[in-house]
């Protein structure tokens, strides 16, 4: 018996290499198709005019079915009416906006003659200090009436024992801070068995 071939020595088979004629019956196919689209494409402008012309629009597809094409002339009317009242209405809320901010003048203007100027008054006050500041008299700024003895010791006593009793506070919670911190660092940790 002859030999089996293994499958490793196998060749793959060879792929058909194109010959250099063409055939016929492709192109004169493809050629044709080409012929086709060319003319469909040169086709579309006028298959739109066709369309449009077939389907253009009228003036009646515009306007609703009720309504007639030019209005009567009790609707002019009605719109001139309706005109004739905003302007009517803007111009009555304008004149009472004038007369109000007239009225608002007039009373500032009144109320101004009527009271003195008080930034007179306040300006020779302030002129005044200032001269007395200079020329060394502070009487004038400071009040006329002195604390007596009697007053400074009250209000001495009053400021030590305000003293005393905010000390006595502060003094307590600086112990308490300190007492608790001596008392984390005395734990000690043990293990037993």
């Amino acid at each position: 018996m002859p030999a089996k071939k293994s499958s490793q020595s196998k060749k793959p088979p060879k792929k058909k290499k194109p010959s250099g004629k063409k055939k016929k019956g492709k192109q004169t196919k493809n050629a044709a198709v080409k012929k086709n689209i060319k003319q469909a494409v040169d086709n579309i402008p006028q298959m739109i005019v066709r369309e449009i012309q077939e389907k253009k629009p009228t003036w009646d597809a515009y306007t609703q079915e009720n309504t007639p094409l030019y209005k009567s002339a009790t609707y002019h009317k009605a719109q001139r009416k309706r005109k004739a009242i905003v302007w009517m209405g803007v111009g009555i809320v304008t004149i009472v906006i004038c007369l109000m901010w007239f009225f608002n003048i007039s009373t500032l203007v009144y109320d101004t003659k009527q009271k003195p100027a008080q930034e007179k008054q306040l300006l020779n006050i302030a002129n005044q200090e200032i001269q007395a500041l200079f020329a060394g008299t502070v009487s004038s700024i400071t009040p006329e009436t002195t604390p007596t003895e009697e007053d400074n010791t009250a209000d001495v006593s009053t400021i030590k024992n305000t003293l005393s009793s905010i000390l006595g506070a502060f003094m307590t919670t600086t112990s308490t801070s300190s007492t608790v911190a001596t008392t984390t660092t005395d734990i000690s940790t043990s293990t037993t068995p």
